[in-house]
């Protein structure tokens, strides 16, 4: 198959030569997500927009557990070197009110499990090692919360095993309840601020937009949507079906994270940077993988990467 979306020609206008290597972030969006309760065993929560992070005893809510999966073995370098960092971010949009926060740990889950049926009464085990903590909860908090999992990923790549990570407060049977509510990979209302994995890797230059889709289903629409561009600037989505790389285009003064990269087509950012692109993914792309970037002149975005459904 030659496209993933059908082209626009910007690649074949511009000159495109291999460069140095720069730093530059890949998002993955999460594959599976979902938060259990001891209070409701058999419950499943893998459809929700929210996603719960935290402990809510003080307000029956019980203990939570929050499972969470990234295609990260097939889409980022198996060279764990080539990872300089990575940081697990979720959106805190509200809370239970509760000054401060308290630590959530973060899991590496040893079993499969899935976003469809998981519940606390068949949650699957988990290494007891506490790869990243951050504090999770505090009611003055409404924004991102980062974990820095750069040795987990790490130590993953190495090993080519990736069953999920999990959410987890340190303590669960006493001590002070501090639950967070999050957006899901199930969120549409701003896609960007879904759960996400941002890692940086020596090719490309470093973002200045910020790139984010709706969804990447074959035969349906998706929306790419690219923000904190330059108002009244030509915004191209540049997309690759062979991963990432370094490639120069001097007419845009620019150098992409993609190998072989193709365009999907063009928008022009309106006065508050935000330019918006929908074509049909075509069915047959089902399976694939994809790595997407958004570059004007001068400034590039994340790529984001995602096997399309």
């Amino acid at each position: 198959m030659r496209s993933i979306i059908p082209c626009a020609g910007l690649l074949s206008a511009l000159t495109i030569t291999t460069a140095a290597a720069a730093q530059s972030v890949v998002t993955l969006y999460a594959t599976a997500d979902a938060h259990t309760r001891d209070v409701a065993p058999n419950e499943n929560n893998g459809p929700s927009e929210r996603l719960w992070i935290g402990r809510g005893s003080f307000w029956g809510l019980g203990n939570i557990r929050t499972f969470v999966h990234f295609d990260l073995l097939e889409l980022l370098p198996g060279n764990p070197n080539a990872l300089r960092s990575a940081t697990l971010s979720a959106y805190q949009f509200d809370s239970e009110p509760a000054a401060g926060g308290l630590d959530t740990n973060v899991h590496h889950v040893l079993a499969n499990w899935s976003e469809s049926t998981v519940t606390w009464a068949n949650q699957p085990p988990f290494d007891p090692r506490v790869w990243a903590t951050a504090q999770t909860g505090s009611s003055g908090l409404r924004g991102w919360i980062d974990w820095d999992v750069t040795a987990l990923v790490q130590d993953q790549v190495t090993r080519q095993s990736h069953l999920g990570w999990m959410f987890k407060n340190t303590f669960e049977s006493a001590g002070a309840s501090r639950l967070g509510y999050f957006h899901s990979r199930e969120y549409n209302a701003d896609p960007s601020r879904r759960i996400q994995l941002n890692v940086e890797i020596p090719t490309g230059d470093a973002p200045v937009m910020t790139l984010s889709y709706d969804a990447l289903r074959g035969g349906q629409n998706t929306t790419l949507t690219a923000t904190g561009a330059a108002p009244g600037q030509r915004v191209y989505f540049i997309y690759s079906l062979t991963g990432l790389g370094s490639q120069r285009v001097p007419q845009l003064g620019v150098t992409l994270g993609l190998r072989r990269p193709s365009s999907a087509g063009d928008a022009v950012a309106d006065g508050g940077g935000r330019a918006v692109l929908t074509r049909r993914v075509p069915p047959g792309a089902s399976g694939r993988a994809v790595w997407i970037q958004g570059a004007h002149y001068g400034a590039v975005s994340n790529i984001v990467a995602a096997i399309i459904e």
